[in-house]
């Protein structure tokens, strides 16, 4: 099977079946098809080659993978590109051009060319011959951008060869069969995102995508989704879309990515949307490493499951030496489906990689079963005046209040009035004013903080927070309190530690 031209391959039996649905919108592999084959014809014409990297910014699900499918189909090297535009393409020195969809293009200090598409392209054909899909084959890849909380985007570079590898076994750790209807809430621009895509089509499944976040929960029922793959984050999003009498519920797993898991948010799915909640772990980098049964959670907060046989998990100690069974260390990974750098960025790419290990900056302990737990991660603990928090375990403490819809625990720079610990929520007003006094029953020991109310805490595709970017920006916006009024920022004041 040619990757890079996989819709060629679904048998006829299945061309009637959807490919997609959104809400009322369904579309059948045929019609997938033939929109993919068109939209390639008209990026062939605008000059997009084979081995070019082709950046993406094209907001509707649907049609960014429409355009992904025609850019695979041609051979490019796609990357999608998210709201943190500027940075990305600043990761990926080589793109050449940037797809958008209708209207003025994304604003960028670079000279790139933007190709901007419209539904016409849907309904024209074009002349120019596409590529051979052996030459398509060839040439084609994909650049995913990391999941990490802090500092710039870092982009990995997945040839056709590290591609193919990987999707030989997405399909079967992600539980997706012939019947499946997946709704992945990870974005394209992350690995997991593209290749459970991507494997869902190769296997002959259908792909939910979901309208808006008031209507997630309903889109899941109409579609008849039964599998899902999505960060903690975007599960809070579905039961908070959920009406409160409805007694509707998938019929298959739950598959976390992208953030930990609590025992709250287990339980809460478990009662209101599935019978089964499962964790995965793995990396950008490298790709699954573990998926396990989420009610290993009863054992420790952090665990995450087996280590999948092809897989190699060590855990070594300060100078690289292996640490034996059940000791607490520095993580390191290998898989057949791994990359050995960044793009763009070898100061990263020598913290993380050495002699095709992957180290992925998590400290955890493999038992005598194989079960591996993360026992923390530099880039999730807080620093406050040398106290040392862990900005899940405030987090997931926040999100507990009722009326409380999301939050964020971050570290404000150096500043002489009022606490540098502080929580961004989003919720109702009168939860976000109860938050400091149920945050200090639940963590008493919590040093002073600040709770700064906002509309959205701003996730990425997996989730994740940027907790150094958002500290900044938040810290510009309360410096200047007309900007903070514009934007919905608030603050309330510090509550103190107990005596």
């Amino acid at each position: 099977m040619h990757i890079s031209n996989l819709l060629d391959h679904v048998p006829d039996d299945l061309q009637p079946k959807s490919a997609l649905r959104s809400g009322d919108l369904v579309i059948s592999y045929q019609t997938l098809h033939r929109d993919v084959e068109a939209v390639a014809g008209r990026l062939a014409a605008a000059g997009v080659n084979p081995g070019q990297v082709v950046g993406v910014y094209v907001g509707q699900s649907a049609a960014h993978w429409c355009v992904l499918l025609a850019l695979m189909r041609l051979g490019a090297v796609s990357v999608s590109l998210t709201s943190r535009f500027q940075a990305e393409i600043d990761a990926v020195p080589d793109l050449s051009a940037v797809i958008h969809a209708g209207g003025d293009p994304p604003a960028s200090d670079r000279d790139i060319r933007m190709i901007a598409i419209g539904e016409d392209w849907l309904e024209s054909t074009c002349s120019i011959p596409l590529p051979a899909p052996d030459e398509a084959e060839r040439h084609f890849g994909r650049i995913c951008f990391t999941s990490g909380t802090a500092g710039k985007p870092k982009a990995i570079r997945l040839d056709s060869g590290t591609l193919k590898r990987r999707l030989s076994g997405t399909a079967g750790r992600s539980r997706l069969h012939t019947q499946s209807v997946l709704w992945c809430g990870l974005g394209p621009d992350s690995a997991y995102g593209f290749t459970a895509t991507l494997a869902t089509w190769m296997i002959g499944g259908s792909m939910c995508f979901l309208r808006t976040a008031e209507h997630a929960y309903e889109d899941l029922v109409r579609c008849e989704v039964d599998v899902i793959i999505a960060s903690p984050a975007a599960l809070n999003t579905v039961l908070q879309s959920r009406p409160e009498n409805s007694r509707e519920r998938i019929n298959g797993p739950v598959i976390i990515a992208g953030g930990r898991l609590s025992t709250r948010l287990r339980d809460l799915l478990l009662a209101n949307l599935c019978s089964e909640v499962l964790i995965a772990y793995g990396a950008s980098e490298t790709g699954g490493v573990t998926l396990g049964d989420a009610r290993v959670l009863d054992r420790h907060p952090g665990a995450v499951g087996p280590i999948f046989p092809d897989v190699q998990v060590e855990v070594v100690g300060e100078n690289g030496q292996i640490l034996p069974i059940g000791m607490p260390g520095r993580i390191r990974i290998k898989t057949t489906g791994s990359v050995s750098t960044y793009l763009n960025d070898p100061i990263a790419s020598a913290r993380h990689f050495s002699a095709d290990w992957f180290y992925p900056g998590d400290i955890a302990q493999i038992s005598g079963e194989g079960l591996l737990t993360l026992m923390g991660r530099d880039a999730e603990i807080l620093n406050v005046g040398g106290v040392k928090l862990s900005a899940d375990d405030i987090d997931e403490a926040a999100r507990s209040a009722a009326g409380v819809e999301d939050a964020c625990a971050f570290v404000l720079p150096d500043r002489q009035e009022g606490a540098r610990l502080a929580i961004a929520v989003a919720g109702q007003l009168d939860a976000v004013g109860r938050l400091p006094s149920h945050l200090r029953s639940m963590m008493p020991s919590l040093p002073p903080f600040s709770v700064v109310p906002v509309s959205a805490i701003p996730r990425n595709s997996m989730g994740k927070v940027n907790r150094e970017e958002f500290a900044q920006r938040v810290d510009q916006l309360l410096r200047n309190p007309g900007a903070a009024a514009a934007e919905g920022f608030a603050i309330i004041p510090s509550t103190p530690a107990p005596p």
